[in-house]
């Protein structure tokens, strides 16, 4: 008796997985509530410098920063911090910018996705092929690749934790292993912590902030902080 092979339910078709992708980023694109730009709906009725403000700070995670860049003195800085609209745009616009950096990894791996289709298929210049053994690892790569994207679609971790930009520069068998366990690899994790752990030490981060910073890779958290340093530096000398 032949044995049927078990199927994962919740594992969407090719066409499923295109059509939710396509709303998703339409959604993305059109709704008011994943844009990164301060109260598109002008629901708080912010100033243009409390709009600056909250932009800044969303983009730096520093109050004292981003009071100096839009003219605001502190005291007035912490009081709009503080309030009932800033809370809720920067929480919002923090998941505009989280929703952002996914969409960008899940494209990405979608692009990873169809560079070893066409190995597989041969479709790539013929010094570019390989043997039939690495096409095995790479058909296993690729299931994986097709479980985490429709993974993903319904929990954004997934692969929020994957550095995809970086293992692109050097797309290799070896990498896209790599790639695909970093989400798993304690060192990527306790790195990304301490780095996390230097902007605290500059103010108190929300749980939206941490969040954010999250899911960026190590490679965009090390230039936002030596972005932030650098700003501060020139603030205290001016």
């Amino acid at each position: 008796m032949v044995k049927k092979k078990k199927t994962n339910p919740s594992m969407l078709t090719t066409e499923e997985f295109q059509r939710k992708k396509e709303q998703y980023l339409k959604y993305l694109k059109d709704s008011p509530q994943y844009s990164v730009l301060v109260d598109p709906e002008e629901k708080y009725n912010f100033t243009d410098d409390e709009k600056t403000f909250i932009a800044i700070y969303c983009e730096f995670k520093n109050i004292e920063l981003a009071a100096l860049l839009s003219k605001i003195n502190m005291e007035k800085a912490l009081a709009l911090f503080g309030s009932y609209g800033a809370q809720q745009e920067i929480r919002r616009i923090n998941n505009a910018m989280y929703q952002q950096q996914f969409s960008k990894k899940m494209l990405t791996l979608e692009e990873i996705g169809g560079y070893l289709t066409s190995l597989i298929t041969d479709d790539v210049p013929t010094g570019d092929r390989v043997n039939s053994k690495d096409k095995i690892q790479i058909s296993n790569i690729l299931l994986k690749i097709h479980e985490m994207l429709n993974n993903s679609i319904n929990d954004p971790k997934k692969i929020m934790e994957v550095d995809i930009e970086e293992e692109l520069s050097n797309l290799s068998l070896d990498s896209l292993k790599l790639l695909l366990d970093s989400s798993n690899n304690g060192d990527v994790k306790k790195n990304k912590e301490e780095i996390i752990e230097g902007f605290k030490k500059y103010n108190n981060l929300t749980d939206e902030d941490i969040s954010y910073l999250k899911s960026l890779s190590l490679g965009e958290l090390l230039a936002l902080l030596n972005e932030l340093n650098i700003n501060l530096e020139k603030y205290k000398k001016e």
